[in-house]
């Protein structure tokens, strides 16, 4: 009788391995965060802003952040969290302006800010315009319409080769009855 090849099972600490797992996860969320700031603060990169029209822009959006629900920003620098409240009210502004919910000439973008204290003061007037504007303020607690939900938008394509295509293909509730 040949002998029988023996098997060894290895019982690990889970609760080792576990923490382990944990701690990598974790330091590759830190590196995720830390490259999503750097991404945000290469947007402004080459911007120097004097204290006063950085301190007047980081104050209008104070007035602004709180629409949205978002905390205020402490602190009179060129932060992370002051970019990343810059690109969500641009964003904000831009789509409530595609909306036609408030005057074009409220719209801005960070590149603006490549134009230094003036654009600065420019942003930060628009900013504190904005957080005075009703109609700006019913924009972000409208809710998105119906429409714009991918199900319920049309498809893309050409009509005429979508429609060969539904001939094509087989009726799924035929086949369903089909069955029965």
């Amino acid at each position: 009788m040949a002998k029988q090849p023996m098997i060894e099972i290895e019982i690990g600490n889970e609760e080792e391995e576990l923490k382990g797992m944990d701690e990598k996860y974790k330091s590759e969320i830190e590196m995720g965060k830390e490259e999503e700031d750097a991404g945000f603060m290469s947007l402004l990169q080459g911007v120097t802003l004097s204290p006063k029209p950085l301190t007047g822009l980081v104050n209008a959006l104070n007035k602004v952040l709180p629409l949205f629900g978002a905390p205020t920003i402490s602190g009179k620098e060129l932060s992370v969290d002051v970019v990343r409240g810059l690109a969500m009210v641009a964003q904000a502004v831009s789509d409530a302006a595609e909306t036609e919910e408030i005057p074009m000439e409220l719209s801005f973008s960070l590149e603006d800010l490549q134009g230094g204290d003036t654009a600065a003061q420019m942003v930060a007037g628009k900013l504190d315009r904005l957080s005075k504007t009703g109609s700006f303020r019913k924009f972000l607690k409208a809710k998105p319409t119906e429409t714009s939900t991918p199900s319920n938008q049309e498809p893309m394509g050409d009509p005429m080769a979508m429609a060969k295509t539904e001939e094509q293909s087989p009726n799924i509730e035929a086949l369903f009855a089909s069955r029965m």
